[in-house]
Order: C-alpha cells, then structure tokens, then sequence
C-alpha cells in the first residue's frame, strides 16, 4: 500500500459522523477551519491508542496543548457538546488543565479515516517526540544512560518502519473477533453486577466489557496509522523506554505485520524483571551496569552500600533464584510454591499469566503490601534475600525497582544490542518491544547470537531467549 503524502494527514473519526451535513445544517457562530474539527474529534479516540494499558470512561485533553493547535478549541468542544456529538465530564473543577470528554452513545461507533490538509496540524502530528531528561543536571551521569535520539542507532531504528506493511483485511478479522467475545461476556458480567452491586471488582469488569468498541477502535488505529507514515514513535522520560505503534499492540496482531514483503520474527527475553534484577546480587556486576546511579535517579537519599546484600547478609536463597531464573522457568517455579499451598485459586485458567501477575505484585508493589496479600509472603519465604534486596530498594518508594529495571532493559536493549547491530550489521531490519527485539526470519540467528552475547556479559548471567515467528 502506497504511503500518504505529507501534504494530507489521516485522522480518525465517528463512522457515522457526517461533518460537512453538521456544519452546513448547524453552522459555527465563531472562526474555524474543518480540519481543526477533525483534529479535536479525532483526539478523543487518538489518546486512549496510545495508552493501551489504561482505561478510559471520558478523555481528558491537554487545554495547553489544543491552545497550541487550535484557537478555537474551547468554542469547538461547546459547538460538539451542544449538538449532542460529544459530552463533558461535569465532575471536572472549573480549575482543572484538563478537561474530560467522550462521544455520546450515538457517535460511540467504528472510525472513518478523514485526510486533513492544514499544514500546521500535519507537522504537529508527524513530529516525533524528543528524549527529554526534565531536571536531570548536564553533568549527571544519568545522561549516558537514557537512550537518546542523538546515537547513531536512534535515527536508524526510526528508519526502519518506513518499510513496514499491515495485512489489514485479517487484522479486522482478528478484532472484529475479539469485540465478539468481549461483547458475548456482557451479559454474564451484568447479571454478576446487579447481583452484588457493592462488589467494586464486578462493577469494574462491567463496565469495561461495556466498552468493547472503544477497545476495538483503540486497537485498530495503531494499525491504520502504519500505511499512513504515523509510527508516533518516543523515547519516555522516566526510564528510557521506547514507545511505538509495536509496542502498544495486541500480541494477536502481530502476525499481520511484515517488513517489504518478509515475516517477522521477535526474540524475547524469558521472564525478562526477574532476570535483570540479579544484577543487584553482585557487587561487580552491580557496578558494571552503573546501578548506583540508575537507583539514585529515582531516590537520591538511597545507599547500596546499606542493603543486605552489599553487607553479605542472608545470601544462600540467590543461587536457586539465578538458576531458577536463567533456565527461563522462573514463573513455573513460582507457581508450584503457590500450588503446594493452595493459594492459586480453581477458576483461573492460565495459571501462569495469573502467577505472573502476583510475581509483579511481589516485585512492585509497596512493601506495606505484604501485610495482606499472602503470595508476597510466599514469595518471601522462598527467597528471602532477594525479598529483602527489593524492600531495601522499595522503602521510600515503590516505583524504584521497577523503573531502575526499565532503565536497565532499554539501556541494554536499544544501545547496545540494537547499537551493536546497527554499527556492524546496518543491513538488519530492526523493531523493539521493551525487552524483546524483532527482525525479519534470515537475520534471527544473528539477532538471537548477539542479544545472547551482550546480555550475558552484562548481567553475568545467560538469558533464556524465546523466539516466536509471526505468521
């Protein structure tokens, strides 16, 4: 499929929404331009595509931003309210930045794709975002760590989406199945709802199943960009991470993916946390990936040199975790600790996603957790001196692990593997997904040899590497 010019921009819309009927029959008592229109309605679908992970009853909208874009916004927002496209949150203060809004249950539908022609709102779309590090000082050491757009591999890993293609026929296919099953779960989690209206954890799943075309829509946009040259690609400021239209999408859509013509291949990291965090066991180790300022970055007051493991205390539980982790059956392990005292309940069934779930709950989640959720106490009888490690880590703030380790992962991931491989092999198609790295089926053995070389080298440890075709 042919890519779109610069000169037009594909935004996204109600299906049923017909824009020219609704100025033309009611039209505007201020200054605007169509495509200004398009831009807000589009946004209200745009911002939960891109944060797949969070769920959304109304979208809030950045007034700083829109003022940038469109002049008019706020009198655009008034002209939707009051012809019943759009409703806004009235719980919003007046006070707040953002305001809250979401389509009505008429315009609560599929998209349309709509080409806009305003320049300005064309290149404030097809810019990408900058790595930015907020306060952090120039001379701070951080700096070296958050992967910037100014590496080499930076500039080459952007290049590479220009040649990706999207099988979108069997994409809708696959969705359109997954609304179906969502949609046919309704019922069920009404009549659980209405029973015990009290429950807060059935009001939720209610409510969320209610909203099986606002997933779809979220999930189809991330697709239909792709021809369109909006890749939205970004480097987040916390971690490092890089975000794009891969990774926010559903593993099911992966095998409508291909690069110029070729399958893709991903190449993962097996229980990828738990095995990054070894890194804190060994002091030489711990050094050789510049820990101590990836840790300070997140909580200045922290001092290593204080943990039970820089002090050699309770150390005879680390072996079993590292083999348990460089085997790549960590979660396995875990989950028949959980079996053996019944705390994994009947009705699950993935045992290991929902296993998976509580080691992240355990990794975490702030330490004063463990006082009431008995798997963190499982988890710390079975390994004490890594649950010591990470409460030492956890004590101010429970964010710290979690984002040191994001930190590490897009260090090693996008600098030095796809760094390595950009510099002496810049014939290799390359895409990241956090901790994963994928590429077309005649470079895998290439890819897996040097994720498998650097990591090790780094960690001290060898990864188990998992390799799934996408077809």
């Amino acid at each position: 499929m042919a890519k779109k010019s610069k000169q037009t921009l594909a935004l996204f819309i109600p299906k049923n929404l017909n824009l020219d009927e609704l100025i033309n029959t009611y039209p505007p008592q201020f200054n605007f331009h169509k495509d200004d229109f398009v831009y807000i309605l589009h946004l209200i679908s745009d911002i939960p595509s891109k944060n797949k992970d969070k769920e959304y009853d109304y979208v809030p909208l950045s007034s700083a931003m829109l003022q940038r874009r469109v002049r008019n916004y706020r009198k655009g927002l008034d002209y939707f309210v009051s012809h019943g496209i759009l409703e806004e949150n009235s719980s919003y203060q007046s006070n707040n930045k953002s305001k809250s809004f979401r389509f009505t249950s008429e315009y609560d539908t599929e998209l349309q794709v709509v080409d806009i022609t305003k320049a300005v709102l064309i290149k404030n779309n097809l810019c990408f975002k900058k790595v930015t590090t907020g306060s952090i000082p120039e001379n701070n050491n951080l700096r070296k760590l958050i992967y910037s757009e100014k590496k080499p591999s930076f500039k080459a890993l952007l290049g590479w989406f220009e040649g990706l293609d999207v099988d979108m026929e069997q994409a809708e296919k696959i969705l359109n199945n997954l609304k179906e099953q969502e949609k046919d779960k309704v019922p069920t989690a009404k009549a659980e709802y209405e029973k015990n209206k009290n429950e807060k954890k059935n009001k939720e799943k209610y409510y969320k199943l209610l909203r099986f075309q606002n997933r779809f829509n979220m999930r189809w946009i991330p697709l239909k960009k792709i021809p369109q040259a909006q890749y939205w690609v970004s480097v987040d400021r916390t971690a490092g991470r890089l975000h794009s239209p891969l990774t926010g999408l559903k593993k099911e859509l992966r095998n409508t993916l291909s690069y110029k013509g070729k399958k893709l291949v991903s190449i993962d990291i097996s229980n990828s946390q738990p095995y990054l965090a070894t890194v804190f066991f060994e002091k030489e180790v711990f050094n050789r990936n510049n820990m101590g300022v990836r840790l300070k970055q997140y909580d200045a007051q922290l001092n290593y040199n204080m943990s039970p493991v820089a002090k050699g205390e309770n150390r005879q539980d680390l072996k079993m975790y590292i083999d348990a982790v460089s085997s790549g059956q960590f979660y396995e392990r875990f989950q028949q600790e959980l079996e053996k005292l019944n705390l994994i309940p009947d009705d699950i069934d993935n045992r290991r996603d929902y296993v998976k779930r509580i080691m992240f709950a355990a990794f975490f989640s702030p330490n004063y957790h463990s006082n009431f959720v008995k798997e963190i106490k499982v988890f710390q009888k079975a390994f004490p001196s890594v649950a010591a490690i990470f409460s030492f880590i956890k004590k101010k703030q429970h964010r710290v692990l979690a984002c040191t380790l994001q930190n590490l992962e897009a260090d090693i991931i996008l600098n030095d593997i796809c760094g390595y491989l950009t510099e002496n092999h810049p014939e290799v198609p390359l895409f990241t997904i956090h901790d994963s790295i994928a590429t077309t089926e005649d470079y895998t053995d290439l890819a897996y040899e040097i994720m498998q070389k650097i990591l090790t080298e780094r960690i001290g440890v060898p990864p188990t590497l998992s390799v799934e075709h996408w077809k």
